[in-house]
């Protein structure tokens, strides 16, 4: 099973950060973190997770064995408590996209999904980061540097949406 270590901040606090397995994407926790990305529900959370989330680097923050919120299951050391679903070709001036970015409730506010970007990044240096968003979490990007403009999506048409992107570490 892939298992990145993190920064000393992160194993501190017993959490790793590794790739979600294939068999892994149809938990309940990726189920509730997916309809917390996405907010859809019901037969639309499903195709996304069937259809989209195979195509997509699943890399997750998980605690420690024992700390999990649920048992563990039988590919994994304990159940994501945030996870960033992304894609790049991997070349070089090529940028990096998140498509999902969620942490569960009761972890929120603990510098997760700052961690899962930076993992991205780490993983991708020389690659723009984008993701978009709408107003709940623009301020979340702004934080962290990304700059941002007006963007559309056909999946949420009636919503305000915003195109972030930061620019490649050392840039």
């Amino acid at each position: 099973m892939p298992m990145i270590e993190v920064d000393p901040r992160v194993a501190n606090r017993g959490w790793h950060v590794r790739d979600l397995l294939p068999a892994e994407l149809g938990s309940d926790a990726v189920r509730g973190l997916m309809h917390l990305a996405c907010g859809f529900e019901g037969a639309r959370l499903d195709a996304v997770i069937r259809e989209e989330l195979p195509a997509l680097t699943v890399t997750a923050v998980v605690p420690a064995s024992g700390l999990s919120d649920s048992a563990p299951g039988p590919t994994s050391d304990a159940l994501p408590i945030a996870l960033a679903a992304f894609r790049s070709d991997g070349s070089d001036g090529s940028p990096a996209v998140i498509e999902y970015l969620a942490t569960a409730p009761r972890h929120q506010h603990e510098g997760l999904a700052s961690l899962l970007i930076d993992e991205v990044r780490r993983r991708h240096p020389k690659a723009a980061v984008i993701a978009e968003t709408d107003d709940d979490a623009i301020g979340f990007y702004r934080t962290l540097g990304f700059a941002d403009e007006p963007a559309t999506d056909p999946r949420w048409p009636d919503t305000p949406r915003y195109r972030c992107t930061l620019a490649p570490a050392g840039c």
